[in-house]
């Protein structure tokens, strides 16, 4: 029974899942159709019945369904290089072959081996309509995971077929097909691989974590080897692609393990949906400690310094004029007062000594009285502030101010650096591209530090900030920094860029992504994958505290925990009054040697008035 096409019944094969063959259905009055979304490929005229304004695939699941007729003896080779330009240019993106419908017709049986043409298998979803039969293709069908032909069995073309018969999802059961699988070898806190004679498996990580469950539900087996150049994946300067996503574009790798599909690679490969969320965080020690001998100053502000001093003249100066003032209504002479007034004798001595709290001799006169107990109470509450402030100042040190973001990291007086696994990687790419002046800066600055345990320990002691990939900092922290409840002293930034969603990385709209989606995003979303992340630092901080009591190895990068229980004060902590003790002993000293001389002067003075008198005598 001839016929001419298939057509679909219903709005949307998506939700109807029906296919119904017709007798002599003109191409006119099928393309005029509506109801459906339908592209007729036709290399003369490319695209018949395209209206991207009717054609909106986002936020909905209709179908689209791609025809294709085959003239008789068509070169393969060439008949898919001008399917996949009518697909990437006049119909992406709403063609998409791991999800789509795709019908080709041909007069000639002999026309089935295009099924098995290697750019026909990476179309997931594809009928070959013959005169007496449709035939598909099965991907992983024959043993050991082979291509082979499938014909859909019906009793008559009239037959009305489900979607599940006719187009039949043949990427749910592998059969045992082998994925070629380049992996990262510098993401450890992903996933690490080892090699085991001349091959090369996986040993362990939640990545390998969530390939294992893959492979098993949908029955592959895997060889895997390193990414090109150990991962990472960028471009050089002539344009070539390199790392992982140089062997998914070499066809050297079915899927590439951890690899960030961000916009640049998102041109040239696929991938899944995310395994997981990591950015770029800056890494610091604890900030250092310092001990000043302006410590004994720090209790009070500058301003209040500056008051006291102020005050303090004031009340010298009031008390000399009260003095005087007291002298004129009495008609007595200044040396007479002072006699009978020792507090005028020490004046300047008691307005200090009252802040120290030194027995001082109190006025005669009740307006000086007033005056000085005033200065007494203001003392007393200033005396009591300042001790207060002291005790911690002299016991805790002074902490210095760190950088909080990027911003303020580029603008501080540390120096920065990014770590190994990070280097190569879309959190590199991220400031190397960026086009904002801030991160543009943060790149030509930085260093490029390829020991991560150098890395860290320079945060520790020095202004510097490691730069990795937040998950990276947790693992060697926990793996090789943390040891009896001791960890090393270092933070991670609040501030974080680079925002990057590791997945499995294959060919474009490749024909495992849907089912390997569906099986990612549940698992990520019940958590499961964070519970493999910590079980896997777990197991890998256990091994190296084995390997260091086997080894004998005594790590001294994370300090010993201090002594519980009151510490005594350090000479260090008390520069402040030892400073002032000197700096009062030289002051004493600059008045003691300038009586010395002067009364050496004088007495030379008077030798020599002497001689003279004798001499004019």
């Amino acid at each position: 029974m001839a016929f001419e096409l298939l057509v679909i019944q219903g709005s949307s094969f998506a939700n109807d899942g029906v296919i119904a063959t017709e007798e002599y259905i003109p191409i006119a009055d099928l393309i005029d159709g509506a109801g459906v979304e339908l592209f007729l490929i036709d290399f003369e005229n490319p695209v018949k019945n395209f209206d991207p304004t009717k054609s909106v695939r986002r936020r909905s699941l209709p179908c689209l369904l791609a025809v294709s007729f085959l003239s008789p003896g068509v070169d393969y080779d060439n008949f898919f290089e001008n399917f996949t330009t009518s697909l990437m240019t006049s119909l992406d993106p709403f063609s998409k072959k791991d999800e789509d419908f795709f019908i080709f017709t041909c007069a000639d049986t002999s026309d089935e081996t295009l099924l098995l043409h290697p750019k026909a298998m990476e179309i997931k979803y594809k009928i070959l309509v013959t005169p007496r039969e449709v035939k598909t293709a099965c991907f992983y069908c024959k043993d050991g995971g082979l291509p082979q032909l499938v014909s859909i069995e019906h009793e008559t073309l009239a037959d009305t077929l489900g979607q599940d018969k006719l187009f039949p999802d043949f990427t749910l059961n592998g059969n045992g097909h082998t994925l070629r699988a380049s992996s990262q070898t510098k993401l450890l806190f992903l996933m690490e691989i080892k090699q085991v004679g001349r091959s090369w498996r996986f040993k362990r990580g939640s990545y390998w974590s969530m390939l294992e469950v893959l492979l098993d539900k949908f029955n592959f087996t895997y060889v895997t080897f390193p990414a090109h150049g150990g991962g990472g994946s960028g471009t050089l300067k002539n344009g070539v692609w390199y790392g992982a996503v140089r062997d998914i574009i070499d066809g050297r790798a079915d899927i590439s393990m951890a690899t960030t599909t961000d916009y640049s690679r998102f041109q040239v490969v696929g991938g899944s949906k995310p395994i997981s969320f990591i950015w770029v965080n800056f890494i610091l020690g604890e900030p250092q400690a310092t001990y000043s001998w302006k410590a004994i100053l720090w209790p009070l502000d500058s301003s209040v310094w500056v008051a006291i001093g102020i005050v303090n003249i004031l009340l010298i100066i009031a008390f000399k004029v009260l003095e005087r003032v007291e002298l004129k209504i009495r008609n007595e002479e200044v040396s007479d007062v002072t006699k009978h007034e020792p507090f005028n004798q020490r004046l300047e001595q008691s307005m200090f000594a009252v802040m120290l709290e030194q027995e001082v001799l109190l006025p005669s006169k009740p307006i000086s009285q007033i005056m000085f107990l005033s200065w007494m109470f203001v003392s007393l509450v200033l005396v009591t502030g300042y001790r207060s402030k002291l005790v911690g100042l002299m016991t805790f040190p002074t902490l210095d101010t760190q950088p909080q973001t990027y911003s303020e990291l580029a603008e501080s007086d540390y120096s920065w650096g990014l770590e190994s696994s990070t280097i190569g990687s879309s959190g590199h790419n991220f400031f190397l591209i960026s086009p904002d002046p801030l991160y543009q800066r943060i790149y030509h600055l930085m260093e490029f530090e390829y020991d991560t345990k150098r890395c860290f320990m320079r945060a520790v002691h020095n202004k510097y900030a490691c730069l990795a990939f937040n998950e990276q900092a947790e693992y060697m922290i926990y793996r090789n920094f943390s040891s009896k409840g001791r960890t090393l002293p270092v933070k991670l930034s609040k501030d974080y860029v680079g925002y990057s969603m590791p997945a499995i990385a294959m060919r474009k709209r490749s024909i495992y992504r849907t089912n390997f989606d569906r099986v990612i995003e549940t698992t990520r979303e019940m958590g499961v994958v964070e519970k493999w992340r910590w079980m896997d630092y777990a197991q890998e901080r256990r091994k190296h505290f084995r390997w260091k009591r086997k080894n004998k190895i005594q790590d001294d990068s994370i300090p010993e925990s201090d002594d519980e229980g009151a510490q005594p004060l350090e000479l260090k902590q008390l520069t402040g009054p030892f400073g002032v003790l000197f700096s009062g002993s030289m002051i004493g000293t600059a008045f003691f040697m300038t009586e010395v001389f002067r009364n050496r002067i004088s007495k030379t003075l008077c030798h020599r008035v002497s001689k003279a008198v004798v001499l004019l005598k």
